[in-house]
């Protein structure tokens, strides 16, 4: 276990293994799961893999990447219920891995083998990475999109303060291309939800004033690729649905469960809608259970560092807390104003969570 090979490739397996354990011998459950594997069983049928259909109706509430995965899945392990939910659990793995390199960057590998502990083994990673849906896939591309983002972030002698040596396929090599090409597959995977490092990257560009830093995300080009990225898609589905993908899936799906709650879940008055502002600060302590237990301390111990002025190794200022902190809190703030609310909503930041804890 010398080589950073092999301890990816056993902590691959080994998510893998723990996320797959049980997913052949439960059936499809609640709405969603039989949803989107029907979807991707009618894709093949089609051959259509532009514009999903559920029930022979068309299906617009999510982008196809998750649907591909499935369809993918059914090709090597046939049309089951395991093979639907085989595409989350290896991204779920992959989850890890993200957390654990980047943990391993920039605290050493102590400080990566307890983040990705810590995300794999939280209450909500472990429904979701064996659900047939497809939030793992955007807590995945978020993930990615938070640490390259973070790297550009850096100034050129914070990028050589490195806790390892740097491999030729290592994610800081291209950051500038990680980011936005994440940022593009994860609008593949749940719509613009997947968008929100872009908003913590600018929000603390605006409060820090770094402007300087405008020059490392190259924004115009950057968002310009991402465009592209999603518009191969994208041109296509909105021609074979005549504006429908836009005005449903974005319009409905996105803009409409902002605005109003979808399927019972959340707020039915103004008040109610208040009452639940707090919903995802009280719940975090069950989704993020066992590890909840520590919150407390962290936001004591953040405190205190924060006022001594502590800096951990590998980075000054306090830069990696507060670029965590400013992600996790983006998340819990765009889902708290949402009226639609379900628990595994803030599902993106737990990985930032995880390595903020570790």
């Amino acid at each position: 276990m010398k080589s950073a090979p092999a301890k990816y490739a056993m902590l691959f397996f080994s998510c893998v293994l723990f996320h797959i354990l049980g997913t052949w011998s439960l059936p499809l459950i609640d709405r969603d799961e039989p949803r989107f594997a029907e979807a991707s069983r009618e894709m093949i049928e089609r051959d259509n893999y532009i514009v999903p259909y559920f029930n022979n109706q068309l299906r617009l509430d999510k982008p196809p990447l998750t649907y591909w995965a499935q369809v993918a899945s059914y090709h090597l392990f046939g049309q089951n219920d395991f093979a639907s939910r085989f595409p989350s659990a290896i991204a779920g793995a992959l989850t890890g891995l993200v957390i654990f390199a980047w943990g391993r960057r920039m605290g050493g590998e102590r400080l990566g083998w307890w983040a990705a502990i810590i995300f794999t083994l939280s209450l909500q990673t472990f429904v979701h990475a064996k659900a047939a849906v497809a939030d793992m896939w955007l807590v995945l591309f978020v993930s990615l999109a938070s640490w390259a983002g973070y790297e550009l972030f850096q100034s050129p002698t914070l990028k050589q303060a490195s806790a390892v040596p740097r491999p030729p396929w290592a994610i800081w090599k291209s950051p500038f291309l990680v980011f936005y090409l994440a940022l593009a597959l994860g609008f593949l995977t749940k719509g613009p939800i997947a968008w929100t490092p872009l908003l913590t990257v600018a929000v603390l560009i605006i409060y820090r004033r770094k402007w300087d830093l405008l020059g490392h995300f190259k924004f115009v080009r950057g968002v310009l690729l991402m465009l592209v990225v999603v518009a191969v898609w994208g041109i296509p589905a909105l021609i074979q649905t005549r504006g429908e993908f836009f005005t449903v899936g974005i319009g409905r799906h996105v803009v409409g469960r902002s605005l109003v709650t979808m399927e019972g879940h959340g707020a039915t008055s103004f008040g109610t809608y208040l009452l639940l502002l707090p919903f995802y600060f009280v719940t975090v302590f069950i989704s993020f259970f066992p590890w909840s237990i520590k919150l407390p301390s962290l936001v004591r111990n953040l405190w205190r560092n924060r006022q001594a002025g502590v800096d951990a190794p590998g980075y000054s200022g306090g830069q990696l807390d507060t670029y965590l902190l400013s992600s996790i809190a983006v998340v819990f703030i765009i889902f708290t104003l949402v009226s639609t609310k379900l628990p595994h909503y803030t599902l993106p930041a737990f990985p930032l969570l995880a390595l903020l804890l570790a």
